[in-house]
This record gives structure tokens, sequence and C-alpha cells, in this order.
């Protein structure tokens, strides 16, 4: 409970991450075939298919293709599981767990260094004040270029998870299962 302040500013730059369960009347197989043939491989640069990831027997990850790069794209990873007669995909969709972490790393290392040089003028430490006020400023300037990154990113991906769930649930003939 100690990071529940947390919560709200992920979610607000798009890092929560949501479930959702799809179940679908085809059988698993079916659903894998229909899958892998809308996915290009990661590494497939000038694919065509509306999906990029990987599809396996039981498990998948896959992000819409984009033109360009977006480190933030929402991602729709899950499992693929046979249940009496039908298929049920559980979904979570979210940002890349690399690009979180390195964004922590990113924000947890300006905070550290520029958290200890702001100390260090406050504590009249600094020997000189031009030399103090561009550290201040680069290390306010860095934080704020994050944040733009991030918020542009997020704000360039708002609409991927459900344009993702509704590929799924036509492909599959799927529907959500709350």
């Amino acid at each position: 409970m100690a990071a529940t302040w947390l919560r709200p500013i992920s979610r607000a730059f798009g890092f929560g991450s949501s479930r959702i369960d799809l179940v679908s009347p085809l059988p698993r197989d079916e659903c894998v075939r229909r899958l892998r043939d809308l996915t290009d491989g990661f590494w497939m640069i000038f694919g065509s298919r509306p999906l990029v990831g990987r599809v396996g027997e039981s498990s998948f990850n896959l992000r819409k293709r984009i033109r360009g790069r977006n480190s933030f794209q929402t991602i729709a990873r899950g499992i693929i599981q046979q249940d009496s007669g039908h298929t049920r995909l559980r979904c979570q969709f979210g940002v890349h767990p690399a690009a979180v972490g390195f964004m922590i790393l990113w924000f947890g290392a300006l905070s550290f260094f520029g958290g200890a040089d702001i100390m260090n003028a406050i504590a009249g430490w600094s020997s000189s004040s031009a030399r103090s006020l561009i550290a201040h400023t680069g290390a306010v300037v860095m934080f704020a270029f994050g944040l733009a990154v991030v918020g542009i990113c997020r704000f360039s991906a708002r609409h991927e998870q459900s344009e993702i769930l509704k590929i799924l649930t036509t492909t599959l003939e799927a529907r959500e299962e709350s």
C-alpha cells in the first residue's frame, strides 16, 4: 500500500496494464493459425500484416504495426487455453517492461544526481554559482525531456489497445468476458 500514490501517475503515462479475457468458439489450433496469419515476426521490417510479434502454441506477444518506432507502444501479451469446447485468451495490455525499466532508471538517476546537486546548492557548498545554475537547469531540462517523450509516445499509442482488441475479436470470432 506504500506506493498507492504511484498508481495514478503510472496510469496517466500509460504504464498501467489492463487484463481482458476473450472467449472464442473456435478450437485453440484454429485460433493460433488465424493469429499467425495476421502476424509478422518482430524483425519483419517491411511486412504488411496488421500485427507484429510472436504467436506460440499457447502464448502470444503482439503489437499493432505502425510506421516508424515507438518504444512506448501498447503490447498485448497473453496465453491461449483450450477450455471445454471453446478457446480462452487471457490478454494483458501495457507498455513493454523494458521501456518501463528504462524510464525508472532515467528518472531515478536524474532524481539522485540532480537532487544531490540541488541539495549542495541549497546548503551553499557549490563553489561556482554559474556552474551550479547550469547543473540545475540541465537536470530540470532532462527531466522535462523524459516526461515529454513518454507523454508524446503514449499519446500516439492511445487507441492501440482498442484496435488490437478489435482485430482479435473479429479474427477469432471472440467476445469479451468480464
